[in-house]
């Protein structure tokens, strides 16, 4: 009777764990609901039987938030700080929960893996497919539809709206997550029905010709196959340039990665966002320099910055953050809060490898190179699903049986 109890417990664990998957559909009010669901049922779980914490896990994992924590003892700007600290909680929530499940509820979930996956990957396509369709059939023309799109999901979709930077991380990951579970399916219908939602996705992902996600894909993808020891590595290698080729032959990304090379004078250097962002990282290498130990604190940094912008570059019409995670914890604590984010990710790579976990490998590989462009870690969309991925590929690295 008491195993059935249990069982019936992980079950409505694993239907939570599910709508975290599917969290990209719920609108903002609703995604901290959905995580605290799963929280609770996490803790029910663990309530009655004999106690378990992975402290390793959640001492490695929320090491640089800590960081971040500490930085509240020299700044001003308390009623900032608790807003961002709110904002980025998920670096604590998720590693403490996960830091619950024992080994035998870190064998359950691996063995549910693919379905959990599969549910993201569909959740990403029908967002997009949906949305794109509706607008279509309503209120504009294909190409109209094609040409305001990245508008559409930032300003008419309320609570659902999200910045298409965002979205397309989401057509990145579940594109990634589709190799994932590609050769596992047997059916081939199955395999057919994956190939036209990725072929979906591109289309979605050259829509939002976003540089930063789509290189961090296509970089990522080259490593992955290059450090994988099978068999038709060079028609993978071949099949990814290809893929990089063409979105560099469609106008839109093309033009999109040619503003690197269309600045002509300083004049002209906040005309497109690459200037633009010349100019943030300008602005920040200055404050790093004034303060490169500590930083400024979570509190202040956003407040030095704006008044950076205003003293040299007073024509930008908005405030940019720093637009590179990096810059931002060398801001918000300086060489210290940076060197704590370092520590975090070699142990995580290096257990990672010792336990031959690709998947984690690859998501920790994808997001650092999606945050030289940025700041993932200080948005609700970016930090929520950076920090549940980070927990969930990172599950397998502490079974002690684990090949």
């Amino acid at each position: 009777m008491k195993s059935i109890k249990s069982l019936n417990k992980f079950d409505i664990v694993c239907f939570f764990l599910a709508l975290l998957f599917a969290l990209i559909l719920l609108p903002s009010n609703l995604k901290s609901i959905g995580i605290l669901l799963f929280g609770i049922s996490v803790l029910l779980l663990t309530f009655n039987r004999k106690k378990y914490f992975n402290t390793s896990f959640f001492l490695l994992n929320t090491l640089f938030f800590f960081g971040i924590i500490f930085t509240l003892f020299y700044t001003s700007n308390y009623a900032y700080a608790t807003r961002k600290l709110l904002t980025m909680s998920s670096l604590l929530v998720f590693p403490f929960l996960f830091s619950l499940f024992n080994s035998a509820d870190r064998k359950k979930i691996s063995k549910n893996k693919n379905l959990f996956l599969s549910i993201y990957i569909v959740s990403v396509f029908l967002f997009n497919t949906v949305i794109f369709l509706w607008f279509y059939l309503t209120h504009y023309s294909f190409s109209d539809i094609v040409y305001h799109f990245h508008r559409v999901i930032m300003v008419d979709l309320g609570k659902f709206g999200i910045h298409p930077i965002y979205l397309s991380i989401h057509c990145c990951l579940a594109i990634l997550f589709s190799a994932f579970i590609y050769k596992p399916i047997q059916n081939k219908n199955l395999k057919i029905i994956l190939v036209f939602i990725n072929i979906v996705l591109m289309f979605f992902l050259i829509i939002y010709a976003r540089k930063g996600p789509l290189l961090a894909l296509i970089i990522t993808s080259l490593l992955w196959v290059l450090f994988e020891n099978k068999k038709n590595v060079k028609l993978k290698i071949i099949s990814i340039i290809s893929l990089s080729l063409l979105l560099f032959l469609i106008p839109k990304t093309r033009n999109r990665f040619s503003e690197i090379f269309t600045i002509n004078d300083l004049k002209s250097i906040e005309s497109n966002s690459f200037g633009i962002r010349f100019v943030i990282y300008k602005n920040a290498s200055e404050l790093i320099k004034e303060s490169p130990f500590f930083g400024y604190g979570i509190g202040d940094y956003n407040d030095m910055l704006k008044e950076s912008y205003k003293k040299n570059n007073p024509s930008l019409e908005v405030y940019y953050n720093s637009h590179n995670q990096y810059i931002s914890f060398f801001l918000i604590g300086g060489s210290f809060l940076l060197l704590l984010y370092f520590i975090f990710l070699y142990f995580n790579v290096k257990i990672a490898v010792k336990k031959r976990n690709v998947h984690s490998l690859i998501i920790l590989c994808f997001y650092s190179i999606v945050m030289l462009s940025e700041n993932i870690l200080e948005r609700e969309n970016g930090v929520i699903f950076f920090s549940f991925f980070l927990c969930f590929f990172s599950l397998n690295n502490y079974n002690k049986d684990e090949q």
